[in-house]
């Protein structure tokens, strides 16, 4: 990303977790693919790995009626902090319906059953080709309108009532990105931005852009530990869903190749939540930035992340060791590495790609250790010597 005095390199961590007996239990990332897989709309990201001025939540959800032959239903999204709600936002959606009309005036036609769960999808939002919000949506027509498919999405309390009204489309999850308002103003493409900046976006690119929420799921500061999130009505079982976030950081350490041994910590703040109610799972994606020097981050030598807790954070050193023992010189030591991630996530929860670790490899991957650490205090002390000795 090209910012006025140079380049940063744009660094995200996501996670994700599910509430089993009221405590977080840790997800892999394989599963936050699966659980989107069936309620992703076609040609949407859900996150563009880009700068975010502001924190925003995503819902990524079908709707669920109690009874295929009902006609509407209510989906909806609350988060609490403490007793202040940070964000509340209610969709109602209907069956199929069209627009009627009577003596010239259009008025919406009363719906059939909704026959299942609906996808909420921008394709069954208020909108059309020309909308510049919604240009994948329906219902929305500058003539011959009458007998023609309505939206099926609307906010509970208000709704759209004629097909050339200029109203904002209701939805849940990230706009789309054709949408010709995402780039209105765009930044200055011109001969400095072709010289000094490209490939990367303008400098003075409005990070607004690379937000995906409607403007009524963005929220000023960073989430925190403690926030609630309900989730009602996108349950196939109807049940009322609810995340409390945990008490989790994500680190993430780079190095340069000008000097691989100093590990520089990139500061993240936690800015986006994947709401996947049918899942019953909660992503969370951190993200922060480092100045660099090329713009394809090739001085970058490593990049090395973890999730701790907040109130037990790991040292440097504890980080340092994990990076010595998984980039070893022996590659059967690294390749050990990966049956355990538990030195690199929070307090009890499951770092262990195998039910369970055969004692032998236990034993070498402890001995992986103390040979790192050996190491490690000699490679110190030797450079404590040599700087006692060039000082005196």
């Amino acid at each position: 990303m090209a910012i006025p005095n140079g380049t940063q390199l744009m660094v995200t961590s996501l996670t994700s977790f599910k509430m089993v007996d009221g405590e977080p239990i840790l997800c892999s990332e394989q599963d936050v693919w699966k659980a989107l897989k069936d309620v992703l709309p076609k040609k949407t990201v859900p996150d563009l790995g880009l700068p975010k001025p502001r924190s925003e939540w995503l819902a990524f959800a079908n709707a669920y009626s109690s009874s295929p032959t009902d006609r509407a239903t209510l989906a909806s999204v609350k988060i609490m902090r403490g007793k202040n709600k940070l964000s509340e936002k209610k969709l109602f959606i209907s069956g199929p319906r069209n627009w009627k009309n009577y003596a010239g005036i259009a008025m919406p036609g009363e719906p059939a059953a909704l026959g299942g769960p609906l996808p909420l999808d921008w394709a069954y939002a208020f909108g059309n080709k020309d909308n510049p919000i919604n240009p994948r949506g329906v219902g929305q027509y500058s003539d011959a309108w009458a007998g023609k498919p309505m939206h099926q999405i609307d906010y509970e309390n208000a709704f759209i009532a004629s097909p050339r009204e200029d109203a904002y489309p209701a939805g849940f999850g990230p706009l789309p990105i054709e949408a010709s308002s995402r780039f209105k103003p765009k930044g200055t493409y011109n001969e400095h931005w072709r010289k000094e900046e490209y490939p990367a976006f303008p400098s003075d690119t409005p990070p607004e852009q690379f937000m995906l929420s409607p403007k009524d799921q963005r929220l000023d500061h960073p989430f925190q530990t403690g926030d609630t999130i309900q989730c009602s009505g996108m349950h196939p079982n109807g049940e009322l869903i609810e995340w409390v976030l945990p008490d989790w950081q994500a680190r993430v350490y780079v190095t340069f190749k000008a000097n691989p041994t100093q590990l520089i910590p990139v500061t993240l703040n936690l800015d986006t939540l994947w709401l996947i109610p049918h899942e019953e799972l909660l992503g969370l994606m951190w993200r922060g930035y480092i100045p660099i020097e090329e713009t394809d981050a090739y001085d970058i030598d490593l990049l090395f992340g973890a999730l701790e807790d907040k109130d037990e954070p790991k040292t440097e050193r504890h980080y340092q060791m994990e990076i010595d023992v998984r980039s070893g010189k022996s590659a059967q030591t690294s390749a050990l590495m990966t049956f355990d991630d538990s030195g690199l996530l929070p307090k009890g929860q499951k770092g262990l790609l195998l039910p369970e670790i055969p004692q032998n490899v236990k034993d070498r991957i402890e001995k992986a250790f103390q040979d790192a650490d050996s190491a490690r205090s000699k490679s110190e002390a030797y450079d404590n010597m040599f700087k006692q000795k060039n000082s005196s």
